[in-house]
């Protein structure tokens, strides 16, 4: 009887190292993704600022890019900035564009925000694999 514990707890274990390395290869592949995704994202950003709009062609393959990579929801948000004149001079407010419109001329001084989340995962599933990305990047139109 003693000897079939020491099978049962040596196939366990084996099965437990085999279960555990093909979860961690798993994460780091999620790992990957994500950074790929960052990564994508980055670039997109870079061009639309530095061309000063975003034309539909490049979003349209932005999008394809992130699809390929996984479920990820995109919201890209321009924030323009109008100045007005006031009692203690010049006053700047940023207004809110919901969705950027497709070769609309970014308004130097205007800021970029591309926001793309990746949905919420189970609790095993995150423990195994790490939580959902976030990634938030832009900046300002010069």
């Amino acid at each position: 009887m003693e000897a079939f514990g020491r099978v049962v707890a040596v196939v366990l274990a084996v099965t437990g190292l085999v279960f555990c390395g093909l979860f961690l290869k798993v994460g780091h592949l999620q790992r990957q993704r994500t950074i790929t995704a960052r990564t994508v994202t980055k670039e997109f950003a870079a061009m639309a600022l530095e061309e000063g709009n975003i034309s539909k062609e490049e979003k349209e393959r932005y999008e394809k890019q992130m699809a390929v990579l996984g479920n990820y929801q995109i919201q890209i948000t321009v924030y323009e900035r109008r100045r007005f004149e006031g009692e203690n001079g010049r006053v700047y407010t940023y207004s809110e564009l919901p969705v950027a419109s497709e070769g609309k001329q970014l308004v130097p001084g205007s800021y970029l925000r591309i926001q793309v989340t990746e949905p919420s995962k189970g609790a095993v599933e995150s423990l195994f694999r790490g939580p959902g990305a976030v990634i938030i990047t832009g900046g300002r139109v010069s």
